[in-house]
């Protein structure tokens, strides 16, 4: 479904419970609901919501279970949180959130429990935390936060016990410390923890045991302490 100007809603689409394939939402101007879509339980392959520039919420999704490759959610930019993803229990492939102006929160994936594959979570400038994310425990690739200038905290990460691939945090530019990994206790691969300009200390990774390859701090400013590595 894409570069329909007049589009507003996806009614006609409400028995609809399963796709076989994939689910494209892109470049619809006028979009501003996805309700017709509320019988939807399984995408096996991927759903893409990119540049819906009037789509203020992802209600509609409601009874979504299952992703069975990449949820991308790009430059939508008056999307403020992702409330209609709260049945959301796993992405078998990857997770992507990018460039969506106007994102506050991640509220609305407290129910995913795993990602399949990678996380990244870049250029989202109003992005404040990363509240939503409750019931993640696994990340079975890398993780990239990056660029999130407004991010002060990983409240919401509590429940996250490991991430099987490099573990990044970059240009996070008020980011004072890495609280909220309260529970992190494996880093399976590369570590970098880099250009965050106002990260003070690195307390907050109080269960972390094991780095799988290297770590990398640099370019962190204002940091003053090591601290919170002590289980290593």
């Amino acid at each position: 479904i894409q570069r329909r100007r007049p589009l507003q809603v996806l009614g006609g689409l409400e028995g609809l419970e399963v796709i076989g394939d994939g689910l494209f939402v892109w470049e619809n101007p006028a979009l501003t609901s996805l309700a017709g879509l509320s019988a939807l339980e399984t995408i096996s392959g991927y759903i893409y919501l990119e540049r819906n520039d009037v789509l203020s919420s992802l209600n509609g999704l409601n009874n979504l279970r299952l992703i069975g490759g990449n949820l991308e959610l790009w430059e939508n930019p008056v999307l403020e949180d992702l409330t209609g993803l709260d049945s959301l229990e796993e992405i078998v492939f990857e997770l992507q959130i990018r460039s969506n102006g106007g994102l506050e929160h991640l509220t609305g994936l407290q129910t995913l429990q795993t990602i399949g594959a990678s996380f990244d979570l870049h250029d989202n400038p109003s992005l404040l935390d990363v509240r939503g994310l409750e019931g993640l425990t696994q990340i079975v690739g890398y993780m990239d936060i990056e660029n999130n200038n407004a991010m002060t905290s990983f409240e919401g990460f509590s429940a996250l016990e490991s991430v099987g691939g490099f573990f990044y945090i970059e240009r996070n530019d008020v980011l004072v410390d890495l609280a909220g990994f309260s529970s992190l206790k494996e880093l399976a691969g590369n570590v970098e923890l880099t250009g965050n300009d106002s990260l003070v200390t690195i307390g907050g990774m109080t269960e972390l045991t094991a780095i799988g390859n290297s770590l990398e701090i640099r370019d962190n400013s204002a940091l003053e302490n090591l601290d919170g590595f002590e289980m290593l």
